[in-house]
């Protein structure tokens, strides 16, 4: 098996300036319809931080395979809202 590279990464805190944003572009009621949704991505973040060292283990692979699409589904749902990313747009 060849075992794939993975980018370093770090957890993040994205409940914070999440409910700044959407408290002052949507309200406080978004955010709190929102805030499971924030909660479980920087969960799934926390834990795809630790996958470089499962790396040669097909089954944690396969685990964090789901985790990456699930934290995808997260994201295009908040990206309704608000993009992530540097750029301007």
């Amino acid at each position: 098996m060849i075992a794939p590279d993975f980018r370093q990464c770090a957890p993040i805190n994205l409940k914070d300036p999440a409910k700044k944003f959407i408290e002052a572009n949507h309200g406080s009621e978004l955010f709190t319809s929102l805030s499971p949704a924030l909660a479980e991505v920087e969960a799934i973040k926390k834990e795809l931080c630790s996958a470089p060292q499962y790396k040669c283990d097909p089954e944690q692979l396969k685990k964090f395979t789901d985790l990456y699409a699930k934290n995808y589904q997260n994201s295009m749902l908040l990206n309704k809202y608000f993009s992530f990313g540097t750029g301007n747009q």
